[in-house]
């Protein structure tokens, strides 16, 4: 009797030990089971640039709980955003970078510094990685590289607006050329403006009076707005960052020194809490859009915006440029991605990584043209051979209440020259 009674409870032990046994393999299963899709996120969350950077890194997020958490993911598959502050170092950007591709294994990254973005390039095209950001042109114009422009180059943005300011405001007051005074930070993103604007206005025979480098943090401007007033500068063309702009705005204010301005790296203007800042000193600048705003209820991804902010974050401000850069960056990579899952699967994307890398590179080269993220921005003109951003920007202007004016729709710089969209030129520019 003992024998049978103890069979049948080591029966019963084994019963409960196989069921448990199928639990625990079932749960071990389905957690390594779990579909997501990975991107980094290299972005300023500290450092001289975080009050214009870090609202982009919200945008990211900000649509990736979007696809969360209202469309259930991308055909089912969550998407992972991995952030790393990178404080506008470099180094900092190269080692989260290495981590990205290494250790994370993401599909594809985005990158908010110019510099970074330029050491970066040549390295993402020998390991095989997608990454986003503004039109670097040494890195958009690498050939055969991975990189993919959002926004237009910084001067492009510049260049809109300075070509509109000069049709619709000078040249109803003056026949002369205007004295342009030129003022760009002293980093790779104020020497692509500054070689940008200065081939350009060569090319319009306009006199540049002035042109300078400020540093990325700016305690007195009085140098600068001295040599603009010795010059008799008409025009300020600036591509610093956000501190340095309302400093030097501020003083010219100060100083009693009236110009017209246009914004060519426009973060202060697109920043309520810059431009109130900056106050009287800022008003009337302009900037070339590279996105449609909250405030433009009739765009449908604005109307969806506007209902998700409300849903999310009832009676907080609402957000502005930098922030719907980031939103538009995630919008496309998803949306490639989704287009990419239609092709070749969940399994073709992340089985080999590399491949899955590859496919979403071509993707994005081959499918996405004439795709505006419902309005949110310029139609996406990406080829094989050409991964430039469509250069269209809404002209812009700072009210005197502070808010932004639109003063028009996509408008298009003056096309770039067949010899600047080669990465050679603009080594050999950085060189003099």
């Amino acid at each position: 009797m003992k024998t049978k009674h103890f069979s049948r409870n080591l029966v019963k032990v084994l019963l409960w030990g196989l069921a448990l046994g199928l639990v625990l393999s079932f749960s071990t299963t389905a957690v390594a089971e779990e579909k997501v899709f990975k991107i980094g996120s290299l972005c300023d969350q500290t450092g001289p640039m975080s009050a214009a950077t870090a609202p982009f890194l919200q945008g990211q997020r900000a649509y990736q709980r979007y696809v969360n958490e209202e469309l259930g993911g991308i055909e089912g598959v969550k998407v992972e955003l991995i952030a790393a502050d990178c404080q506008y170092q470099v180094d900092k950007e190269i080692a989260a970078f290495k981590k990205f591709v290494d250790v994370d294994k993401v599909l594809f990254f985005f990158n908010l510094n110019s510099s970074g973005t330029a050491a970066m390039a040549p390295m993402a095209k020998r390991i095989g990685i997608g990454h986003m950001y503004l039109d670097e042109p040494l890195a958009v114009f690498l050939e055969g590289g991975w990189y993919f422009g959002i926004v237009p180059i910084w001067g492009e943005t510049g260049g809109a607006a300075f070509e509109w300011w000069l049709e619709n405001v000078w040249r109803k007051k003056e026949q002369r050329a205007p004295n342009v005074g030129l003022l760009t930070i002293d980093n790779q993103a104020g020497y692509s403006v500054a070689i940008y604007f200065r081939e350009y206005l060569k090319n319009k025979k306009i006199p540049i009076v002035v042109d300078m480098h400020t540093p990325p943090q700016l305690a007195d401007a009085s140098t600068y707005v001295d040599a603009l007033r010795k010059a008799e500068a008409d025009v300020l063309v600036t591509g610093t960052t956000p501190g340095a702009d309302v400093v030097i705005y501020k003083t010219l204010h100060a100083l009693g020194l009236s110009m017209d301005r246009i914004q060519s790296i426009p973060f202060f203007l697109a920043s309520a809490g810059l431009r109130k800042a900056v106050g009287q000193g800022g008003v009337g600048t302009l900037m070339g859009n590279v996105t449609s705003g909250a405030h433009e209820a009739d765009v449908p991804a604005i109307k969806l915006f506007n209902e998700l902010w409300e849903k999310w974050y009832p009676g907080q401000a609402k957000p502005e440029m930098p922030f719907f850069i980031g939103w538009n960056e995630m919008d496309v990579v998803c949306e490639a991605l989704r287009r990419a899952m239609k092709k070749v699967g969940y399994e073709g994307l992340t089985k080999d990584i590399k491949k899955g890398r590859k496919i979403l590179k071509e993707t994005l080269e081959n499918d996405m043209r004439g795709y505006t993220g419902q309005g949110m921005f310029a139609p996406i003109t990406y080829t094989p051979t050409d991964h430039k951003a469509n250069s269209q920007v809404k002209v812009t202007r700072f009210a005197p209440d502070g808010s932004l004016e639109v003063l028009t729709d996509w408008l298009a710089p003056p096309p770039l020259k067949d010899y600047q969209r080669d990465v050679k030129w603009w080594r050999d520019q950085l060189k003099k």
